[in-house]
């Protein structure tokens, strides 16, 4: 495996957060890889994707990723969506917490409320929380 795939890969299971679910899944299907893609492109930090526009960026059918969404993550493309966005938002507030949140939530895709409110959803405690204790 070249070392492209090999770090493609690794980021995946670092910001994936079912990632042994997914392993078996995560064949050579075309779906699986361009979502992998649109992943490493940070894709989902778009401001409000909706399926339908990102199966037509990635090639896919709306069909294909909703299912795949929901066989494979088990859950919704909104709800999977959310959750790689605020791993983001943590790990970039880990490298520096100091960053300005109306700024991070936009590049995020978000607004700063929408920010705080689905940090609170995906992290189990609010933003304020989980900065005190970096």
């Amino acid at each position: 495996m070249n070392r492209f795939l090999f770090n493609l890969l690794r980021t995946i299971m670092r910001i994936t957060p079912s990632w042994a679910v997914q392993s078996r899944f995560f064949s050579h299907s075309k779906t699986a890889y361009a979502i992998q893609c649109w992943i490493r492109d940070r894709g989902y930090c778009h401001p409000d994707p909706e399926i339908d526009d990102v199966a037509a960026r990635i090639g896919v059918s709306r069909e294909d990723l909703t299912a795949y969404c929901n066989d494979v993550l088990h859950k919704n493309f909104l709800t999977w969506r959310k959750e790689l966005r605020i791993m983001e938002a943590r790990r970039i507030l880990k490298k520096n917490p100091k960053m300005n949140l109306s700024r991070l939530a936009e590049d995020l895709g978000l607004d700063r409320s929408n920010f705080r409110r689905q940090f609170a959803e995906v992290a189990g405690e609010s933003l304020s929380e989980w900065l005190a204790k970096r």
